[in-house]
């Protein structure tokens, strides 16, 4: 930020908050690196629904709307979404990286 400011640079907004400054953390890169505090974590938002006639405890149907509900969510536990781990903003930082070596 004291570059920044030295510079006259005025920031409208922050879109990441960044990392660390890295200056002699990795071998043979001669500049200071500033790495972007992004990853291919990826998201999703849902809203599970069930419906179904209404009913009483002491005559429960064969499968109840929590028993149901319990199964979706059971679903999308057994399938997370794909580690993207080396690839997209994390292959072309390394890409750019390697043109300093």
């Amino acid at each position: 930020s004291a570059l920044l400011q030295a510079r006259g640079v005025k920031l409208a907004f922050i879109v990441d908050e960044g990392n660390f400054i890295l200056d002699g953390f990795i071998p043979y890169l001669k500049k200071p690196f500033a790495m972007i505090g992004l990853s291919e974590k990826g998201l999703i938002n849902l809203r599970l629904e069930v419906n179904m006639s209404p009913g009483h405890s002491s005559a429960p149907p064969k499968e109840t709307t929590i028993g149901i509900l319990a199964a979706a969510v059971s679903r999308l536990e057994q399938t997370p979404m794909p580690n993207m781990f080396g690839s997209g903003p994390l292959k072309m930082t390394l890409q750019q990286l390697a043109r300093e070596f």
